[in-house]
């Protein structure tokens, strides 16, 4: 994947392969209102937001708002080239996701993204 990403929309579909794979290594786990989320998931539209490789998850109506739940139920975690952690989060507010945070440790630029098998995925205490 280039590290220079335009801002572009995706459905779940459209998705570069390593997004696709990486949802679905989170979805692997059972964490609290893990289906209402995997539903909206694979019916939201996606738009990257930088050069981090993160995404907005952008959904064509609020959810189940009433919902509560975890602000980040399931989380990745893997290394890259120079051994700095790289995290994947997934946010949920009131029942519905918003982003997939990918984020370098350091801070720096990621020098190259492990494959989504690489990420160990549990589910968080956040």
């Amino acid at each position: 994947m280039d590290h220079k990403m335009q801002i572009t929309n995706y459905t779940f579909r459209t998705l570069p392969e390593w997004y696709q794979k990486i949802l679905n290594r989170l979805l692997e786990l059972q964490f609290d209102r893990k289906e209402s989320i995997k539903a909206q998931l694979f019916q939201a539209t996606y738009k990257t937001m930088d050069d981090t490789r993160s995404l907005e998850i952008i959904l064509k109506d609020d959810g189940l708002k009433k919902s509560r739940g975890k602000t980040v139920p399931v989380q990745g975690f893997a290394l890259d080239n120079d051994n700095t952690p790289i995290e994947i989060l997934l946010f949920i507010h009131s029942g519905i996701p918003y982003m997939l945070e990918v984020l370098k440790a350091n801070g720096k630029e990621i020098i190259k993204l492990p494959s989504p098998e690489e990420f160990q995925i549990f589910v968080s205490e956040r």
